[in-house]
């Protein structure tokens, strides 16, 4: 008797998740209609009643079709489930599910999943996926210089001597910013020679918006002692040589500022606290600045460095 409840219990539940699927694939199928036909539609929701390798599954073959916005927006999705999971084994699937998308014809979908790619930890690459980033850097493919870092993210030191056959390629050079990428890249994997290009343009540029925005999140990327002891050096700076973030104000402010920003994420408990979002938490940036610096002058050097 006990049996008979238990199996009819069993085909209730196979029975209601079969239910829950079908009507998860006829809103995938609903959502991608519209998108196929340039249709408004609402925020694509993932219901945690189905399964993350069922999504994988309803997923993929929108990653295949002919129309580019339906391919984008599968990749998106894709991307999505991924970086909101807590399964290491769906953060794996994903990003071998990205770099495929780097093969796909249309360069907008090349430069979406690099993004992609780089919100995800070095622990959900596994060694097939880092086969095909060795076999993806050994071709000139579209976004080469995010290639590279994620490359140098990674520390796929074996493919240091490949990207400086880029490098010195000159029948297909690469364009100016990918050899840059290329030598950020090599200077976070130990090189050198490229750690030093890096710190003769830092050092001969010094402290300016333009610095703030392009250069100096490359110092952050790299994380040596040399770079990340340059911006702690130029914490101590007191020249305003950089824009209000007020839109509306033209007085200039001290770099100093966007600095301790960035140093946050990588410095070991660094004095003050961050936001999830990688705002700093404390809201008056003249006394925090302070902190920062009489934080550094107490180490004398002595701080640890994280690698993100």
């Amino acid at each position: 008797m006990k049996s008979n409840r238990a199996l009819k219990k069993y085909i209730i539940i196979i029975l209601v998740l079969s239910g829950i699927e079908c009507l998860g694939q006829q809103y995938i199928q609903t959502y991608f209609s519209a998108i196929a036909k340039e249709e408004s539609t609402s925020p694509f929701t993932f219901d945690q009643a189905i399964g993350e390798n069922r999504y994988i599954q309803v997923l993929s073959p929108y990653l295949k079709d002919t129309l580019l916005a339906v391919r984008s927006e599968a990749y998106h999705l894709v991307s999505r489930l991924g970086q909101s999971s807590m399964q290491t084994k769906t953060h794996k699937e994903v990003v071998k599910i990205l770099l495929k998308g780097w093969r796909d014809k249309d360069t907008g979908i090349n430069g979406q999943v690099a993004n992609a790619l780089f919100r995800f930890n070095k622990e959900d690459f596994d060694k097939t996926a880092l086969e095909d980033i060795r076999e993806l850097n050994h071709s000139i493919i579209p976004y080469n210089g995010k290639l590279f870092k994620l490359i140098g993210k990674l520390d796929i030191r074996d493919q240091l001597s490949v990207i400086k056959t880029h490098l010195q390629n000159q029948q297909t050079p690469l364009s100016r910013q990918d050899a840059w990428s290329a030598y950020v890249a090599m200077a976070r994997m130990g090189d050198v020679l490229s750690e030093q290009t890096i710190m003769d343009k830092a050092n001969k540029l010094g402290s300016n918006d333009d610095t703030i925005y392009e250069l100096y999140p490359d110092l952050v990327y790299i994380g040596s002692r040399t770079t990340i002891d340059f911006l702690i050096k130029e914490l101590y700076s007191e020249e305003n040589n950089c824009s209000s973030p007020d839109a509306e104000s033209e007085r200039s402010i001290n770099c100093a500022y966007r600095i301790m920003e960035m140093l946050a994420p990588v410095i070991k408990d660094y004095p003050v606290a961050v936001s999830a979002s990688g705002d700093l938490v404390e809201k008056d940036y003249p006394k925090a600045l302070a902190t920062i610096r009489a934080w550094f002058n107490e180490r004398n050097g002595n701080y640890t460095i994280v690698k993100r």
